[in-house]
């Protein structure tokens, strides 16, 4: 009988590491670092877009106040007294007199009493006008057109600008 005796080839074992690469560990912090950036640029202009919405809402707010309080007096006035492109003054139906102003150093359109336009929400007041057409004899009545610009600015990491036109016509109803 024969022997066979078998002999195992002895191969080397070969090395397990465990980890990453220096190549691995590149690309995922690369891929980290593009993710990161992408969020961050996208939450920063969701950011921008909603606090300039919210100024843009202030703004629409303060001029539309001025625009109706200015249009409702200027409707119910007796005459139109007084006029310039900074100004307006006319006669109340009570008698008194009621006077608008263009006060831009100050940042504002004021009447007798008070401003027109909210200074507290740091509001400015870019460019304002008055005109005055009087009205003809057959039953048109006097107008005033009321113009101006507003607007609202925010420097900081997050900088935006809200700017927004008024202008409106009122027509006194002495006619």
């Amino acid at each position: 009988m024969e022997t066979v005796i078998k002999v195992k080839s002895q191969k080397p074992k070969a090395k397990s590491y465990f980890g990453f690469t220096l190549v691995e560990v590149l690309v995922a912090v690369s891929l980290l670092g593009i993710v990161t950036a992408t969020t961050t640029s996208l939450l920063l202009s969701s950011l921008r877009a909603s606090q300039k919405s919210q100024a843009l809402l202030e703004v629409k707010q303060s001029g539309d106040h001025a625009v109706k309080t200015m249009s409702r007096m200027i409707r119910n006035a007796r005459e139109v007294r007084d006029y310039s492109p900074a100004l307006i003054r006319f006669e109340n139906p009570d008698g008194g007199e009621t006077e608008f102003r263009c006060e831009t150093e100050q940042n504002r359109i004021a009447s007798n009493s008070a401003s027109l336009t909210a200074q507290e929400e740091n509001i400015s007041l870019e460019a304002c006008s008055f005109s005055y057409a009087p009205g003809t004899d057959i039953g048109e009545p006097d107008s005033v057109t009321i113009s101006f610009t507003l607007k609202k600015t925010a420097g900081g990491p997050i900088a935006y600008e809200a700017k927004m036109d008024f202008q409106t016509t009122a027509s006194l109803r002495t006619y």
